[in-house]
């Protein structure tokens, strides 16, 4: 159903179990997915298709080949139990893989609650009345679903994205939790995002155009104002001043374009770094 419903937007279906699944239904799915429907269950399911699940007019045998050759099987899944430790842990590894953010043990918990209830939620929207083109948005998992569950805004993400910068997903999480550890609103975390896309540019241009020694004296200053600023444990209004009172440094003069705004985004590239160690 789940390849009739998503066409070819579904590459295949997969049923997980935390046991093992009996012998027989494996050599049913196995012969279904090499088109091959031998024995009794794979050869009723594959020639009573249509009936099963009431679809009209009913489908052509090659047709139906197709779909059941996208179901899949796969038993002993530890995660899916009713205790969520396991989902956690796979869900932290998962991500931390794809995105190489590491979250905290509370971090990794609300992720795994999240999720489970955003699948739970998703499964059990109403679809009666619903036209096929908008299935898609009303059960299916997108991007913006996943924002949401790891709390990274959608706007400054697509900043980051636009920057053309690599790990964008990891950028945006940094400086998400970076600036609600420190009380910012959605506001001020989309205008970080955007000032560190600015540093990032500002940052590939100079280095064409200014003295290495200059330059990596300038990322020196940066580094340290952070490490002052992140050990003072003020908020952003003592960041504003140490950035205020960076701009009459001597060593500013030697470059253009640079003002509070587009320091603020380096403070925001620092941050990313940081928690990449």
């Amino acid at each position: 159903m789940h390849g009739l419903v998503f066409e070819d937007a579904c590459n295949g279906a997969t049923l997980l179990s935390n046991v093992y699944f009996a012998d027989d239904v494996v050599e049913a799915v196995e012969q279904m997915r090499g088109n091959v429907p031998v024995c009794k269950a794979a050869s009723f399911l594959s020639t009573h298709f249509s009936a099963i699940f009431s679809v009209t007019p009913a489908l052509e045998s090659s047709k139906v080949s197709e779909l059941l050759s996208r179901l899949s099987l796969q038993p002993a899944v530890g995660y899916i139990d009713k205790d969520r430790d396991a989902f956690a842990d796979a869900a932290r590894t998962a991500l931390y893989k794809y995105s190489e953010i590491d979250l905290s043990f509370h971090e990794t918990k609300e992720l795994a609650n999240g999720l489970v209830d955003l699948v739970y939620r998703k499964s059990k929207a109403a679809l009666a009345g619903v036209v096929p083109a908008d299935i898609s948005a009303r059960v299916g998992v997108g991007l913006d679903d996943l924002l949401e569950v790891l709390s990274i805004s959608r706007t400054a993400y697509d900043a980051l994205l636009k920057g053309a910068e690599p790990k964008t997903l990891k950028q945006a999480s940094a400086i998400q939790r970076w600036l609600k550890n420190a009380g910012a609103g959605d506001a001020m975390i989309e205008f970080a995002s955007q000032k560190k896309v600015d540093w990032d540019l500002w940052l590939r241009n100079a280095r064409h155009n200014y003295s290495p020694l200059d330059l990596n004296q300038l990322l020196d200053h940066l580094d340290k104002l952070y490490a002052r600023w992140a050990q003072s444990g003020e908020g952003f209004s003592g960041l504003n001043q140490s950035l205020h009172e960076f701009l009459s440094d001597s060593l500013l003069t030697k470059f253009s374009g640079l003002d509070r705004e587009l320091l603020f985004g380096a403070i925001a590239s620092v941050v990313v770094r940081v928690s990449s160690r």
